[in-house]
């Protein structure tokens, strides 16, 4: 059933999991090095969040599934371990990569411009929804010439990321698009798994054998949080929210990466303004992305007159330029 649907003109994108031991590696390795064969000169990115990790568990799999084909190192194929490249006899490529995120490197520009044909994810539970994200749109490499679509699979044991709240969510609420498709896996479905795998995952502790062995993507694995996501969404669409006393937020951005952003608040109800550098007019929904010292002053000032907030209200980010608005702006408080 997986590999019809990783072969289908329809889908896009693929979860593959649930419970470890599926056998989720294997399906992965199967399905690109079919294509790879397939279809001379293709790419493949075969990606986890840590390099070293795909090394020491994914691509061994797929040294097995190479062996299983009767394809030989150095005669059908030729690793580089130094590059992290994997170079069939037909001209089709693996590229191994690590999707880690890295604050140096929100946008992932260590992949570069290269386009690929198919990806595989393994171990996406410790992959950013930005990286799934950066590797979909690289997918494009060869595909009109053979007549195939952007595909990438992405397998995974239970998880509170992406995959849960784009996958697994919406397929239990039968509102998944047509271009996705998820597909349970536990271990008891892979007949070659060894029965002391089982025994050991039913020794594990609760929460764990929860998401290993049951493959039960409701459990909460962060006893600490103070909110649940799900709440955190609904503060986006909660119109019923009673109005109340009005402040005004605002982070500062004069350089750097952060955006000037003014949100008005009345209660708990919350929205964001700004003031349009053409017409001096107060906008909802917009926000700056720099600002010189005199224009947060005179455009807090404008939205606070405006919706008539007193100073006392008025509460900036004390870092930067905050540090010395209170000398402007008597009267407000910083944070």
């Amino acid at each position: 059933m997986a590999l019809k649907i990783l072969n289908n003109k329809v889908t896009n994108e693929v979860l593959y999991g649930g419970g470890a031991g599926g056998g989720k590696s294997y399906l992965g390795c199967i399905w690109q090095l079919t294509v790879a064969l397939e279809f001379q000169g293709t790419r493949h990115l075969m990606g986890r969040a840590v390099l070293k990790a795909l090394k020491e568990s994914t691509l061994l799999t797929f040294f097995e599934v190479c062996k299983t084909f009767g394809l030989s190192p150095g005669k059908h194929y030729k690793y580089n371990s130094v590059d992290s490249v994997i170079k069939f006899f037909n001209g089709s490529e693996f590229y191994l990569k690590d999707l880690e995120f890295r604050p140096s490197d929100p946008e992932f520009e260590r992949l570069g411009s290269t386009e690929y044909t198919t990806a595989f994810l393994d171990e996406a539970s410790q992959i950013s929804l930005k990286g799934y994200n950066i590797v979909k749109s690289r997918l494009r490499y060869r595909l009109d010439e053979y007549g195939l679509v952007p595909k990438i699979l992405i397998a995974t044991n239970p998880s509170k990321n992406f995959t849960y709240y784009d996958f697994y969510k919406p397929y239990r609420a039968k509102t998944l698009p047509n271009y996705r498709v998820f597909i349970p896996a536990l271990v008891q479905d892979n007949p070659y798994i060894s029965k002391h795998y089982i025994a050991n995952l039913k020794k594990l502790d609760k929460i764990s054998k929860e998401r290993l062995l049951y493959g039960n993507w409701e459990y909460d694995d962060d006893p600490s949080r103070l909110m649940e996501y799900d709440k955190i969404t609904d503060i986006f669409t909660n119109d019923f929210v009673s109005p109340g006393e009005k402040y005004i937020t605002s982070d500062l951005a004069m350089q750097g990466r952060d955006k000037f952003i003014i949100m008005v608040w009345s209660g708990l109800r919350c929205r964001i303004f700004g003031v349009s550098k053409d017409t001096g007019k107060i906008i909802r929904d917009m926000y700056k992305d720099k600002a010189t010292g005199k224009e947060i002053e005179e455009d807090l000032k404008k939205v606070a007159n405006k919706k008539k907030i007193p100073r006392s209200n008025v509460i900036p980010d004390s870092g930067g330029m905050g540090n010395y608005l209170d000398s402007y702006m008597e009267g407000i408080r910083k944070f």
